[in-house]
């Protein structure tokens, strides 16, 4: 029971900690068991806990709960006794000291969003010292340090997100405000963009914020042909931010694509690179059109989903992602 006796809110190698936290939190849930159902949004798993005591405290009562158990201090101290991993003696007497040393039962939010905040330092530290080993050991590419350090950031940072039960009034309001946004003559961000298809528009009502759309058709029935024209009448017409990886073709495939959709030129001429007077007209202004749009492409080969969720992150605008 060493980890009993805590003194400093850092260790030897200065994780931050709030032992009073930690203990006021779990004294709490003793005392009122209810308590539990309201910090579990903060606290999502005994990690959070520094002390390896509480975390086998907190995860006895995460059992308890999850088995439809009631918590005090007579069922928590049966339940942990028969972890084979509490000690009978001196644990009892902590257990009673987290309760009678208990400040407040009222402010048990308060403690955990302490051992949250706490615990995401912890992280934070963790992740910086494994970023300094990666970029010093000299074994990775330093584009995929890069990404792998952003991704590290950016997990802690998603951990932070809370969603939880919504009363309706307050989500018919957000509809609301939604319904208001689309019909806003100046601000267009909240309007679907359209594929430049109106059949399809009408079917799926154009390409709407957070949608996920699957493309599927055998092989050879022009499934990328018809995804390069939604990216580039998005990019070009409707002046929208396009990012496009291909996992098949390269840039320039795509590129010529491009040119000989928007100039109405053959595809085969653009590939052997025979065209006549009309279509080098007509290729000119295509090529300016397309150059001054907002369309990104990317041919990474064996690219990762984390690869491209870094990539996409750096990009400060972002209408529509096509892989």
């Amino acid at each position: 029971m060493a980890d009993n006796q805590i003194s400093s809110s850092y260790d030897g190698l200065h994780m931050p900690y709030s032992p009073e936290a930690e203990q006021a939190l779990l004294g709490a849930i003793i005392l009122e068991s209810d308590v539990f159902d309201k910090v579990i949004e903060y606290i999502k798993s005994p990690d959070y806990f520094y002390v390896s005591l509480h975390k086998l405290i907190f995860k006895t009562m995460t059992e308890m709960v999850n088995f439809g158990g009631k918590i005090d201090f007579v069922t928590l101290l049966e339940k942990l006794k028969q972890t084979g991993s509490f000690d009978e003696t001196t644990g009892k007497t902590y257990l009673y000291d987290l309760v009678n040393n208990c400040p407040s039962i009222s402010n048990a939010e308060a403690y955990a969003e302490v051992i949250r905040d706490k615990y995401n330092t912890r992280r934070l530290i963790t992740a910086a010292r494994e970023i300094i080993d990666d970029a010093t050991a000299g074994t990775e590419d330093t584009s995929v340090i890069i990404d792998s350090a952003e991704q590290k950031i950016f997990d802690i940072r998603q951990g932070n997100e809370k969603k939880g039960l919504e009363r309706i009034n307050s989500v018919i309001m957000q509809t609301f405000d939604r319904l208001d946004a689309l019909n806003s003559a100046t601000d267009d961000s909240m309007k679907p963009v359209s594929t430049g298809i109106g059949d399809l528009d009408r079917v799926i009502t154009g390409l709407n914020r957070s949608d996920l759309i699957l493309l599927a058709a055998r092989p050879g029935m022009g499934k990328t042909s018809f995804a390069l024209n939604i990216a580039r009448y998005v990019a070009c017409t409707a002046k929208k931010t396009v990012a496009f990886f291909s996992l098949e073709m390269s840039k320039e495939q795509l590129a010529s694509r491009l040119l000989s959709a928007e100039a109405l030129i053959e595809g085969t001429k653009l590939r052997i690179g025979k065209l006549n007077d009309e279509e080098w007209d007509r290729l000119i202004p295509a090529s300016d059109i397309l150059g001054k749009s907002e369309l990104y492409l990317d041919d990474s080969p064996g690219i990762t989903i984390t690869e491209m969720k870094s990539k996409l992150r750096r990009m400060r605008k972002l209408d529509l992602v096509i892989i």
